[in-house]
């Protein structure tokens, strides 16, 4: 899927609003971008010329993307604005390809993510055949690990972390939890957690726990004791300037990587947490949790928006 034989000196360059491109709306724009690269077989960039951006914390995989958009930028450059839905709908479904074929750098703003009507567009059988063999979260995933490797400060973090589970399972949960709620509506989650503790192993496993209630993370000190390995909390709130903003974005891709790297995830409705569920190669032991009303062993693909507190 990453292969093509690609028109000489002809791009796609995946731009993004690099202020305000949280994971989510970077994942979302590249997904889309790397697609259509696909379905008029161009050569995929992203642009890298931004000090701070989530491109800044991966390193190209297993497609060459990390490349200057400025070295480009004396081509004859076409820009489709697709950061909204309306605008997609209205230039994918009457996409000139003529004029694209013509033109030696065509530039994708985008922050959006399009797999079905991508899915759709009457060329994609033959362009992307790929798109009608696979599922949705297949297609995020080998997408997303294809062309994004995390940088080493990313990658070295994440195993300072995971590596002191040792041999031991690792089990995760992650949650934003929203001010209203309170212990009783998570009991199911510690009754799991205790479960695989007490049950499901012989070995004691270590918990990664990432939630932003602090009675939680003190009541999880309690009950798990050293085998706590780490508690934390995400969100990107208000970001007053470029050093904090990029600080977060650092914190939110390691918090992805551990989570991708856990035996057991326990989520409920973030992004960060669906997205390591995509990722993860694992799609086993997943589990949701909404709210009150209960956690269940869920599967990639139902990682939509109708999972939600209730």
């Amino acid at each position: 899927m990453f292969k093509s034989k690609k028109q000489k000196h002809a791009y796609v360059i995946y731009d993004f609003d690099a202020n305000s491109s949280s994971i989510e709306k970077f994942y979302n724009g590249l997904i889309t971008t790397f697609l259509i690269s696909k379905l008029v077989d161009r050569t995929f960039l992203i642009n890298t010329d931004y000090k701070c951006s989530p491109a800044s914390f991966y390193q190209p995989n297993l497609v060459n993307w990390n490349i200057s958009a400025d070295k480009y930028r004396h081509l004859k450059s076409l820009t489709h604005d697709l950061r909204s839905e309306y605008n997609f709908r209205k230039r994918f479904e009457n996409f000139d390809f003529e004029k694209i074929y013509n033109t030696s750098v065509v530039r994708i703003l985008s922050n959006m993510e399009y797999i079905v009507e991508t899915r759709r567009h009457f060329k994609s059988f033959d362009s992307i055949l790929f798109m009608h063999l696979l599922s949705d979260s297949d297609i995020i995933r080998l997408i997303i690990n294809g062309l994004l490797k995390p940088a080493y400060s990313v990658s070295s973090a994440a195993r300072n972390i995971t590596s002191r589970s040792g041999e031991r399972p690792l089990i995760c949960f992650h949650a934003e939890i929203p001010a209203e709620k309170k212990y009783e509506d998570y009991r199911p989650v510690w009754n799991l957690l205790h479960n695989y503790a007490q049950n499901v192993t012989s070995r004691s496993p270590n918990v990664f726990l990432s939630i932003n209630d602090s009675g939680l993370i003190e009541k999880a000190k309690l009950e798990f004791g050293s085998n706590v390995l780490s508690v934390y909390s995400s969100g990107m709130g208000i970001v007053e300037n470029q050093g904090e903003f990029c600080n977060i974005l650092f914190k939110e891709i390691l918090l992805l990587e551990i989570l991708k790297s856990c035996q057991t995830l326990i989520i409920t409705d973030t992004i960060i947490g669906k997205y390591a569920a995509h990722l993860r190669n694992l799609s086993s032991n997943l589990f949701c949790f909404t709210g009150v009303s209960s956690i269940f062993r869920c599967q990639r693909d139902i990682m939509k928006s109708d999972l939600c507190w209730s």
